[in-house]
């Protein structure tokens, strides 16, 4: 059932939801219903949806309710997210209740627009998993005329965006009014390999944007000596 329950709507409630029969005041049946309890901290208001009705996929008492105990800016933003998990896992974060740096999560997610490329290419064994047999069954799984497309399509057209992103990414900043600033990090996994990553910053429209310039595996420790 919860695929089908997929709207950033519910985010705002508990994942564990219930399912009752209730009397219908008009006909006197008992009827199937959903039963969504409300996330928010200290709010034990469950919302009722019956399955026996037209509008049995309807969220407008889900929504109705969320914006009572959330406020209607959070709401609103959560649904232009049009994601569940990324707004389910911030309302986590945030502890289950109202306030104003939700709101300003869920409106910076959205509008994070990180631009990447790296000028690491696909590897051949990367680019031929379109041919593996498990992944076109996972891929056509329901969807028998889903497209596939050859390797040798991928890459060429891997190669043509990073070109192009490149060079888009190259003139933007060679034009940008502000300043830009650089950062690297770098870490090791917890299999003993390094890393080091590049990124740049800048503000657009009073928005902090980002951009991974580069990502790369160290041949050696990430001391300061090999990084320079």
């Amino acid at each position: 059932i919860r695929k089908h329950l997929r709207t950033p709507i519910y985010a705002f409630f508990r994942p564990e939801m219930a399912i009752e029969y209730r009397r219908n005041k008009t006909s006197g049946k008992n009827q199937k219903h959903h039963m969504f309890t409300c996330a928010a901290r200290g709010c034990k208001h469950r919302v009722a949806r019956n399955l026996e009705t037209q509008d049995r996929t309807s969220t407008k008492n889900l929504k109705d309710h969320a914006i009572r105990c959330w406020g209607k800016d959070t709401v609103t933003a959560a649904l232009e997210m049009q994601n569940l998990d990324k707004a389910r896992g911030l309302v986590k974060k945030h502890g289950g209740k109202k306030n104003g740096l939700l709101t300003t999560a869920f409106t910076k997610l959205k509008k994070a627009g990180a631009r990447i490329f790296s000028h690491v290419p696909l590897t051949k064994p990367e680019v031929r998993i379109v041919k593996d047999r498990a992944f076109e069954k996972l891929m056509k799984s329901g969807r028998p005329e889903t497209y596939i497309p050859h390797p040798t399509t991928i890459s060429r057209d891997t190669k043509v965006l990073f070109g192009k992103t490149r060079r888009r990414l190259a003139t933007f900043f060679q034009n940008y009014p502000g300043r830009i600033a650089l950062a690297t990090d770098a870490w090791t996994s917890p299999n003993h390999r390094a890393f080091v990553a590049y990124s740049a910053h800048w503000e657009e429209n009073g928005e902090p944007v980002s951009a991974m310039l580069d990502f790369r595996e160290l041949a050696e420790s990430h001391t300061g000596e090999a990084l320079a």
